[in-house]
């Protein structure tokens, strides 16, 4: 999960030095630098994935840097989560420390190299006066449910409540039923059923 984590910020974080769009620059440092702090939902659903490179570029320095982590036997000595203030859970009697570090340092090089040489900026991604244009046209999103409107900062969810992946505010539902709270296009489903990504005829992403 150090691995991992550690990748995926760093590989965001070279999206951001690379991309001419002024948009994904800064989504793309912000998503970094609260990856790096653990919460890598705004990198992977917000970057990586959506640009795809970046995603090969983390599973490869994830890769490399876990296969690291576990030949020298790095282990954590109390429980934690996977970001960089977390480091001092590997202090021990043995090197899972230093081992630990060294781990963390090939994730983030790597991580950052991989992704600033696999990437390629998309076709067309130079916004237009049209896209502009299109884009700044205001958009009525409903309630997909009925229930309770709550705040974000009441949702048992880091990557959430702290409001790093998305804004808006969380619904209690008080019936089984969701409906499209826009109308546009499915454009994301994922086989949880977790999350759905719709575009609407605006040209906003859901």
């Amino acid at each position: 999960m150090m691995s991992s984590n550690m990748a995926q910020a760093a590989a965001t974080l070279a999206v951001s030095v690379r991309t001419k769009n002024k948009e994904l620059k800064t989504l793309a440092s912000s998503c970094a630098v609260t990856a790096i702090c653990g919460i890598t939902e705004p990198a992977l659903y917000g970057v990586n994935m959506k640009l795809k490179r970046p995603l090969y570029a983390t599973m490869l320095a994830g890769g490399i840097a876990g296969l690291y982590a576990g030949i020298s036997g790095a282990k954590s000595w109390s429980a934690g989560t996977s970001n960089i203030f977390a480091l001092p859970i590997y202090i021990g009697p043995d090197n899972s420390f230093i081992n630990i570090c060294i781990t963390v340092g090939i994730a983030l090089v790597l991580g950052f190299i991989f992704s600033f040489i696999l990437y390629k900026e998309p076709e067309g991604f130079e916004q237009s006066d049209v896209d502009v244009v299109r884009l700044n046209k205001k958009e009525q999103i409903k309630s997909p449910m009925k229930g309770a409107v709550l705040p974000l900062t009441e949702v048992n969810d880091d990557a959430f409540k702290s409001e790093a992946l998305v804004k808006g505010c969380a619904i209690l539902p008080g019936e089984g039923k969701v409906i499209a709270p826009v109308k546009g296009k499915i454009i994301a489903l994922f086989d949880t059923k977790h999350a759905i990504g719709i575009i609407t005829e605006n040209g906003t992403e859901v």
